[in-house]
């Protein structure tokens, strides 16, 4: 993978933590916007 894309993706994940920690009430949703992050992540 290159530096450019695993920036991307750090940045993504950066942002579903914050999505994690400022919208707790919604926690079914952010899950499954995060869920493909993890997934590709494991694939690597």
């Amino acid at each position: 993978m290159s530096p450019r894309t695993q920036n991307l993706v750090s940045i993504g994940v950066l942002v579903a933590a914050l999505a994690i920690t400022l919208l707790p009430e919604s926690p079914s949703a952010i899950r499954t916007a995060v869920a493909p992050v993890q997934v590709s992540q494991l694939s690597r």
